[in-house]
């Protein structure tokens, strides 16, 4: 099944919301993981063996395209625009319904 981690920038309900659904999804907030830099939180989802889904698109697709270069493992990004809350359940519900852990291991997606 593939995990996911929110970053900071996604409101905690979507997590809550997510979970509801079935899906193992856990927020930067119920964690205490606010204040990392944008590769912190990286390092903290692969730790977790975690894909992770964010709004900070600029500097999510340059980490993604980092660990490409230097061949580093990450276990899936996720980027998106800013979105609803209601919005950003609905399109992470279809994603994760559609992908599993092997489908996103080192790839960068566009919600």
């Amino acid at each position: 099944m593939l995990s996911l981690y929110l970053d900071e920038d996604v409101h905690k309900r979507v997590a809550i919301s997510l979970r509801l659904k079935g899906y193992d999804v856990v927020s930067a907030y119920e964690l205490q993981k606010w204040g990392l830099d944008d590769e912190e939180q990286l390092e903290f989802a692969i730790s977790q063996k975690k894909a992770i889904f964010t709004f900070n698109v600029r500097h999510f697709i340059k980490l993604h395209l980092k660990y490409t270069k230097t061949n580093k493992r990450h276990y899936g990004i996720i980027v998106s625009k800013q979105l609803s809350l209601s919005e950003t359940v609905v399109k992470l519900s279809n994603f994760l319904f559609k992908k599993t852990r092997e489908d996103i291991i080192n790839q960068l997606f566009w919600l």
